[in-house]
């Protein structure tokens, strides 16, 4: 039996992101190397990713495998830093090791007031669903629905502690080379909001990374095309 997995989950998404995956990912991997249960964490309850790694390692098994998406990509590498001899191994989806830009400070903001004033569909539709699914996915009701129902489900406050961790974050880029353990990283080719070279970047300096990247996917590999993801994760497992 292999090491417990954690997943952690974007920005304003819950256990729902990593779902389809995970129902698709127990039938492809040979029991001998079926992990030991998987757990999704809450990225809540810090304002930096430091504290909200610190937070997340206290309560996690001594020893795991890790995946993270997104805001949950960068919160993963924060963990790696602060405990590598616990993490087994590593995938990224979606993820970016740079700090975060100053220019990206006023879109934050626009997506926190959108929140607070006007509710979590408004704030998917006009702040953040543009810019994360292709255009050919725009009109996948299931999806939208389902981004607005885990962002309602976690409300502004979580949102608030989100933006602060996607603020306060280190630089993860001098630390990449010493990641020793099998690393996934999987991509979106049409993800607007980490493009694939932030992904290409890591996967230039980590030691045997192995790297995916998704036609005709965008920001959310895990419920856009979770076959594929499934399966990346089943080799990974086996590594």
């Amino acid at each position: 039996m292999a090491d417990p997995l954690l997943l952690l989950p974007g920005l304003m998404c819950d256990a729902r992101l990593w779902g389809p995956v995970q129902e698709r990912l127990w039938a492809l991997v040979p029991e001998r190397d079926r992990y030991a249960g998987a757990h999704v964490a809450a990225l809540r309850g810090a304002r930096s990713a430091p504290d909200l790694a610190a937070r997340l390692l206290r309560h996690a098994p001594p020893r795991f495998a890790l995946a993270g998406a997104a805001l949950g990509a960068m919160v993963a590498l924060e963990m790696v830093a602060q405990a590598p001899e616990r993490i087994t191994r590593l995938t990224l989806l979606a993820g970016d090791a740079r700090p975060d830009a100053l220019e990206k400070a006023p879109a934050r903001f626009r997506l926190l007031e959108a929140m607070e004033r006007e509710g979590a569909r408004t704030m998917v539709a006009r702040e953040f669903w543009p810019d994360a699914v292709p255009a050919a996915r725009r009109e996948d009701a299931a999806l939208f629905d389902l981004l607005c129902d885990m962002a309602d489900t976690l409300g502004p406050a979580v949102l608030r502690e989100q933006t602060a961790v996607l603020i306060h974050r280190a630089d993860s880029r001098p630390r990449l080379a010493a990641i020793q353990v099998p690393v996934l990283l999987i991509s979106g080719e049409e993800d607007r909001l980490c493009p694939p070279a932030r992904m290409r970047e890591i996967a230039e300096t980590v030691p045997g990374a192995r790297a995916m990247l998704l036609p005709g996917v965008g920001h959310l590999p895990s419920l856009e095309a979770p076959e594929a993801v499934a399966a990346g994760f089943a080799e990974w497992l086996a590594a």
